[in-house]
């Protein structure tokens, strides 16, 4: 390994303080085209993902040149397996950059299908190349293209240098595009849902708030405000009476019945899940509208149907049993034939089939 000079350790030294900047797989392939191309002065900078079973490759470049990369890439996959570099690759698994001059002559190169359907076509004679991961038959790599002059000594260093570097940040960025595909989904589900969520902090101080949680707050005069942002007066105060009854439980809560609030068009119910300092308030509408016809469909009886109606606008068995003239412990006993009747298993999903059938009357 060779003595890098002190203008040579300063842009590794700005290159690696820029790699780690967390970003998602697309935007590091990006970039780090881009800034490796600065760090090493070639024609060419090329990010490659080759499967060698498959015959498949993901061929990026810098700079691009779309047209001509999408025209020759089939060329490449048909040819990509004569690479010279390969059976050093896989011996190695990776661990050292790899010059093709170190394992082929030019004028043998030259002659090969690979260099004449495709680095002919691109103005590659030398190539310098590092590997971020390797599998049998598989590896993605950097690759630096020239024309006219061979790589040096110093530029292996560089690359074996930086080689851990590049594993590191392509598996951060693989991860936050993981996290970024996952939070779609939730936030794709709560959507479908119609349920919002809340962040607070012991305080009452929003940590976040999801866009359905905001629609529903404005629509119950439950408007956010202050920065930074508090919860409005009415949450505040049940969630202090919250806390008092939790104390310091680590616990989601099934105990502490919902806060109902109640307009001419629905009903918001807002549920608290509690663990240690975070607290999440999960607000769901009812709608006022379900009719006993709608929810008789389900096959309730008519009994049924008047339990379940005021279930889902967020009646608590006692105010149910209050205005049926029933105790509670019958409520109870409907609600169980009426799980049974729905195939659902608890209350919050009874009245999920509830709403969701008075939205298709």
């Amino acid at each position: 390994m060779s003595r890098l000079s002190h203008s040579q350790h300063s842009k590794l030294q700005h290159f690696l303080a820029d790699l780690y900047t967390l970003r998602d797989h697309q935007t590091l392939i990006t970039h780090a085209l881009s800034a490796c191309h600065r760090l090493i002065d070639c024609d060419i900078v090329s990010y490659n993902e080759v499967d060698l079973r498959h015959k498949h490759v993901v061929n990026k470049w810098c700079p691009d040149d779309p047209p001509l990369r999408e025209t020759l890439l089939p060329a490449l996959e048909r040819t990509v397996h004569q690479h010279p570099a390969f059976p050093f690759i896989f011996r190695t698994r990776g661990a050292r950059s790899v010059k093709v001059s170190d394992v082929a002559p030019l004028r043998a190169f030259q002659r090969l299908d690979i260099y004449q359907q495709f680095f002919k076509h691109v103005d590659t004679n030398y190539q310098l190349g590092t590997i971020v991961d390797v599998k049998p038959m598989f590896f993605v790599g950097i690759g630096f293209n020239r024309r006219h002059r061979d790589f040096a000594t110093h530029h292996h260093t560089i690359l074996d240098l930086l080689r851990p570097h590049f594993v590191q940040a392509t598996h951060n960025a693989r991860t936050v595009t993981h996290l970024g595909n996952q939070f779609s989904a939730f936030n794709m589900t709560l959507a479908q849902s119609h349920q919002g969520i809340v962040c607070t902090d012991l305080k009452g101080r929003v940590r976040f708030t999801t866009d359905e949680a905001v629609r529903l707050m404005n629509k119950y005069g439950l408007r956010v405000r202050g920065i930074p942002a508090r919860v409005p007066s009415l949450l505040r105060s049940w969630l202090e009476s919250c806390i008092d009854h939790l104390g310091s439980a680590k616990i989601v809560s099934n105990t502490i019945p919902p806060l109902i609030i109640e307009r001419e068009h629905g009903s918001l119910q807002v549920r608290l899940a509690h663990y240690d300092e975070q607290l999440l308030l999960l607000l769901e509408e009812f709608s006022s509208e379900q009719s006993i016809e709608a929810l008789l469909v389900l096959g309730l009886t008519p009994r049924e149907a008047e339990v379940l109606r005021w279930v889902a606008q967020g009646k608590s068995n006692p105010e149910v049993g209050t205005i049926l003239g029933i105790s509670s412990r019958t409520v109870q006993k409907h609600l169980e034939r009426i799980y049974c009747r729905l195939g659902v298993e608890n209350r919050h999903a009874a009245i999920r089939v509830a709403t969701e059938k008075a939205s298709v009357r």
